[in-house]
């Protein structure tokens, strides 16, 4: 069995690298990363599928390129699915076919990608399948199999409803699934029952298949043991190792059905119980039982249920999993240090301090040059180092720049104690100070979220509407016409208005004087953002004293008109009240204590500085766009003169914030732990940056991408990994139904009167303000009256005018 082992690992190698290879050519960009990644972070399963070729008393070739086939497949349809769950159930149903059709080889083959946003895979999908289906003909008892299989594998359809983003109704479908198709012999829970048949794994039954004499009752006893006991194990395995990921990004997880922690963990244990002590009875019994506990001691390897939170859990679980499971156990955890420890060393071949290349200038150099020209800068990196590259800056550790789709979705799903994202806000801090929610991790920054998150809420947003457009009419009305104007000032005064009211509410007599003080009070501090003292401390103590000690003068200053505010509502403070101040009033800390005065002061400048700056620079940018681009701008004229809802409008925003987003980069990771993301491991003290401009500006994601085309929204919407104005993961942007209700209402009501002509030739350059890039001079445009013509009495000129390239 040893020797057979050891064939297997090396045939699974040279059959991965075959399929690295043919994904690595997939034309469409998601596609290929989805395969890529699937391949490189899912390797785990595959080798862990190739390990049913043990069964049969002779090799097979045929049986084991079958099993890393299928099981490269599977895992590539799951990443496949999830990232086009935007397209629906019924997109989840036709990819899963190819499941199904790669096991029948006389079903006809079908058009996988028929409800896919993207389709171009070069071939790949297909491959796989036909694959599949000529390894399965070579099976000589493969017929004896086929009806269990095929019935099996079309249960794992129920996985297309994982996806299904609103709990109730998943449950619901799930349950009544479960319930309609699932006939309970075993005293299974529902959910257990979908995990099950979620986790069906044909390749024990293809492994019976391999052997020239393959009976019936050898078929129906493994069968019954492996689902849906087996089955049932995995899909509860791979929940609990999930279980901190999924949490993140909100996806489904089987485990957290159970009541406690602890109940899971012990019907966990009870179901590893059962299937050990199974395994020996079943045909090849002393193979079965290596390779059932062999499988659980893989899971319990990995390395997220093996921190000091979840050593003891994953200690009880080996226990249920008997001795062989514990022997197993810590070779499986120095396999993984092993090839871990070998990418590594691969890596510092290609670059002498483990980062990804970058600029061989001096980190002076390269700071200026990023301050300067950032676009460029960036797609320079790009083009000479691929889709990760590393930049130097003073005053700041080594910054890697990463723009795959796959990465970024890995980087995004690190639990914090390995990538730490308060840490790399640090920037800001002496804006928003020490105790912010925005740069803390965990359960403080949850807690701090947990209290702004209902003023903010999309329900509580909708309401405020009229109150937005009010504040909006009265500002843009004083607007000079027929001038060159520089937007973005004004907008900043309109915004911060709009985020004050918010924090404050909207109609306090008392408070008005003190509104309209600390308004005049932070945009004079936040002067600060826009010079090159700010991000860099070095010059805080040279030619930029002066500046820094005026900065400081300013936040006392607005400080105490915070302070003024916070202690007159505690004096007048009444109850339902909906604005983000009542509700951080009555916010607890993790310990059951109200919020300090340096809480309420931290949290209350974020959410002033992060609700008003980059809502703004956003506005900034739109009106340039859309003065540069006069096709975009009739259309949405068009639509708005039409009263035809705010389709094209809502596209128009989306498209400035893919070609000008004022966040270049997401939320640096600060790395706490060692992580392998991509060809790279990654260590202390490096920061990783999910670059969202160049993600946003990659040819294979959105075809032409230095145009401004709105109508690209209008045909399909990206995968969340692919498009990140708002961030992503722990801190994606809690204000972003406020931002966009702003952007709609401020275009419409410009637009509603006006049209908006460029102040110069060419669209202005950007310029850094804190973190963002807003136009370099202040977004000059000229606006001129127009009269509303009425509806139906316009044509469409956009239809056939050609968009300018920017």
């Amino acid at each position: 069995m040893t020797r057979t082992l050891l064939w297997g690992r090396r045939a699974t190698t040279r059959e991965l690298h075959a399929w690295h290879r043919r994904a690595a050519s997939i034309p469409d960009a998601p596609i290929r990363a989805d395969a890529l990644d699937a391949l490189v972070h899912k390797r785990d399963n595959v080798e862990g599928a190739s390990l049913f070729s043990i069964l049969p008393k002779y090799r097979n070739e045929s049986l084991l390129r079958l099993l890393v086939a299928y099981q490269v497949m599977w895992d590539f349809l799951d990443s496949v699915s999830e990232h086009g769950a935007c397209a629906g159930q019924a997109n989840g149903r036709q990819l899963h076919r190819a499941l199904v059709e790669a096991l029948d080889p006389e079903a006809p083959i079908s058009d996988y990608y028929r409800h896919h946003p993207w389709k171009d895979d070069g071939g790949y999908l297909r491959a796989l399948v036909e694959t599949c289906r000529r390894s399965c003909a070579r099976l000589p008892g493969y017929r004896q199999v086929r009806p269990l299989i095929l019935r099996g594998v079309r249960d794992c359809a129920i996985q297309s409803l994982n996806h299904e983003r609103e709990p109730s109704r998943r449950d619901v479908a799930l349950k009544e699934w479960a319930e309609r198709e699932f006939a309970d012999e075993h005293g299974l829970s529902w959910f257990e029952r979908t995990a099950a048949a979620g986790a069906f794994m044909p390749h024990v039954l293809l492994a019976l298949a391999a052997e020239p004499s393959c009976k019936q009752e050898e078929v129906d006893a493994v069968y019954s043991a492996y689902f849906p006991w087996v089955s049932l194990t995995i899909s509860m395995l791979d929940s609990y190792i999930d279980r901190a990921d999924d949490t993140a990004s909100e996806s489904h997880s089987y485990i957290s059905h159970y009541a406690t922690e602890a109940a899971a963990l012990e019907r966990l244990a009870a179901i590893i119980r059962r299937i050990v002590s199974h395994a020996p009875g079943l045909p090849n019994g002393r193979r079965q039982a290596v390779l059932t506990e062999g499988i659980i001691a893989m899971y319990l390897s990995t390395a997220g249920v093996n921190t000091p939170s979840t050593r003891e859990s994953t200690r009880m679980l080996a226990r249920a999993g008997g001795s062989l499971t514990r022997v197993l156990l810590p070779i499986a955890r120095a396999w993984r240090v092993a090839r871990t420890r070998q990418t590594t060393s691969k890596e510092n071949k290609c670059s002498p301090n483990g980062f990804p290349p970058g600029l061989p200038l001096p980190p002076t150099i390269l700071t200026y040059v990023y301050w300067r020209w950032p676009f460029e800068y960036m797609k320079l990196c790009q083009t000479r180092y691929g889709r990760c590259f590393t930049h130097r800056m003073t005053s700041f550790p080594q910054l890697v720049f990463l723009s795959d789709p796959a990465e970024i979705r890995t980087m995004l799903a690190a639990p914090a104690e390995v990538l730490h994202p308060g840490e790399g806000g640090e920037k800001i801090t002496p804006i928003v100070g020490t105790s912010s929610f925005m740069l803390l991790d965990e359960d403080e920054h949850l807690a701090g979220r947990r209290a702004v998150l209902p003023a903010l809420a999309k329900r509580t947003i909708g309401r405020e509407s009229e109150r937005v457009a009010e504040i909006v009419r009265r500002s843009t009305a004083s607007w000079p016409r027929d001038v060159p104007l520089p937007l973005h000032p004004r907008l900043r005064a309109l915004t911060l208005e709009v985020i004050l009211r918010r924090i404050f509410g909207w109609r306090e007599p008392w408070s008005e004087s003190g509104l309209s003080a600390l308004r005049d009070s932070v945009l004079t501090m936040l002067g600060i953002t826009g010079n090159v003292v700010f991000p860099l401390p070095i010059l805080r103590h040279g030619p930029g004293r002066t500046v820094w000690e005026h900065f400081l003068e300013y936040r006392s200053a607005t400080d105490e008109l915070i302070r003024a505010l916070i202690d007159e509502r505690r004096e007048t403070t009444a109850a339902g009240r909906e604005d983000a101040l009542a509700m951080l009033l009555a916010a607890r800390n993790t310990d059951g204590s109200p919020m300090t005065h340096s809480q309420l002061r931290d949290n209350l400048m974020s959410l002033i500085l992060a609700g008003h700056e980059t809502t703004a620079s956003q506005l900034a940018w739109a009106f340039q766009l859309l003065a540069h681009n006069p096709p975009a701008q009739t259309r949405l004229i068009e639509e708005i003169d039409e009263n035809a809802g705010d389709e094209y409008l809502t596209a128009t925003i989306q498209e400035v914030l893919r070609h000008r987003p004022v966040f270049l980069f997401a939320i640096p990771r600060a790395v706490k732990r060692p992580i392998e993301i991509g060809a790279w491991t990654y260590r202390p003290p490096a920061h990783l940056l999910a670059c969202i401009y160049l993600l946003h500006h990659d040819p294979d994601i959105y075809p032409e991408p230095e145009r401004f085309r709105p109508e690209r929204f209008l045909e399909g919407q990206p995968s969340p990994y692919m498009w990140l104005p708002w961030g992503a993961g722990r801190k994606r942007c809690p204000g972003s139904h406020l931002a966009m209700l702003e952007m709609k209402t401020v275009l419409r009501t410009v637009f509603e009167s006006t049209t908006v002509s460029p102040a110069s030739r060419h669209m202005e350059r950007p310029r850094w303000r804190s973190v963002i890039v807003t136009p370099h001079a202040g977004s000059r445009v000229v606006l001129r009256r127009r009269e509303r013509e009425p509806q139906g009495l316009r044509t469409a000129p956009w239809r056939n005018c050609k968009e300018t390239v920017l």
